[in-house]
């Protein structure tokens, strides 16, 4: 008998909002927030979690940009609650990483994983696959942050993929290392 068809993989993405005035607070907030929501979805198995540390663009939103100390709170009070080999990876920028207070390395925050975004060109690709590997050399060392080669890769946020605008990603894992990454989710 058959088990079926495999469920898609998912990962739960918290964007980090600094909202207190001291550090620590808004991560824990972020955190506590984003938990009841991972609840309220089924919970965390089976899912890669994700936190977002990136400055917010527009100058009447700088404010809610996280701090070092809010990635840090959250990720400490989220993987409290998860079992110790479940992945947690940080989505962030090189320049966002390493401009203003520099976060360090990315273990300081209790991962090796990482999602870097860093987009090639800010125009629409018709031919994501295509592009991506016209440039796939350039992008995966040239900027590493917080001492981590990325496992993801945002190269663009305006590919054409099945008649939709969407991000395109790329992931440097083999297939069975993908696998055994989502496996420790579960």
């Amino acid at each position: 008998m058959s088990a079926g068809p495999r469920p898609p993989a998912v990962g739960l993405y918290a964007y980090l909002v600094e909202s207190f005035a001291a550090e620590g607070k808004s991560g824990r907030a972020n955190a506590e927030h984003f938990l009841k929501r991972v609840d309220s979805v089924g919970g965390p198995e089976g899912r890669l979690i994700i936190s977002d540390f990136e400055e917010y663009p527009s100058t009447k939103y700088k404010f809610l940009s996280p701090t070092n100390g809010n990635l840090e709170a959250f990720g400490d009070f989220v993987k409290n609650r998860l079992d110790p080999n479940h992945p947690y990876m940080i989505y962030s920028t090189h320049g966002y990483w390493t401009g203003g207070k520099p976060s360090g390395p990315v273990e300081r925050y209790g991962t090796k994983l990482t999602w870097d975004a860093q987009l090639a060109k800010d125009e629409f690709v018709p031919h994501p696959r295509a592009y991506y590997h016209k440039m796939e050399r350039w992008g995966w060392h040239d900027s590493v942050w917080g001492g981590a080669v990325p496992i993801y890769w945002q190269f663009t946020w305006k590919g054409h993929v099945g008649g939709l605008n969407l991000d395109c990603d790329a992931c440097r894992l083999s297939r069975e290392e993908h696998r055994a990454l989502w496996k420790r989710a579960g």
